[in-house]
């Protein structure tokens, strides 16, 4: 499907430009007592996935010499990821290192990769399944919003290769 897709925005635009992997999923679980299903849940719902649309979009941006993208991660992976939600937080913490990687390798392609960390979110998914929390102390996602069209915004041609925290 991501071939398909990338493939359809080739053949209309004739260039990827940006690329905003904004996946995921969250579950909890001790790194002891998760079992192999949640970790590979976990994996694969929010690193995998960003594998999974990189591997089309990135030889599309290394040919054109130019492109932006931005991974999302969490800032629950802050200080160790927090005791509770291992799967969760490895999972997130391969999504930052890879992001990482990856602005590495394409340094002298143009292409800048970027990876923003947000704390707990503001959404109605979110509001649903923590119903007692603070939600004023949450993320809004204009918020985070903001944050990616600066780092895909020309304003940003300074900025490279970074990681940003995005916490309220």
């Amino acid at each position: 499907e991501v071939d398909r897709l990338v493939g359809n925005v080739l053949e209309r635009y004739g260039r990827v430009d940006f690329l905003v992997g904004v996946a995921g999923g969250f579950a909890a679980g001790k790194s002891f007592e998760a079992d192999d299903q949640a970790w590979d849940h976990m994996v694969n719902r929010n690193l995998m996935s960003i594998v999974r649309v990189l591997r089309p979009v990135v030889p599309v941006m290394v040919r054109q010499n130019f492109g932006r993208i931005i991974t999302v991660s969490s800032g629950a992976i802050l200080k160790g990821g927090g005791a509770g939600i291992a799967p969760y937080a490895v999972s997130k913490g391969g999504v930052r290192q890879l992001t990482e990687i990856l602005a590495q390798e394409l340094e002298k392609y143009d292409v800048r990769a970027h990876c923003i960390l947000p704390g707990t979110m503001d959404t109605e998914a979110n509001r649903k399944s923590m119903p007692k929390a603070d939600f004023s102390k949450w993320v809004q996602t204009g918020d985070v919003a903001n944050v990616i069209h600066f780092l895909l915004s020309d304003a940003s041609h300074a900025v490279r290769n970074v990681t940003v925290p995005v916490l309220g």
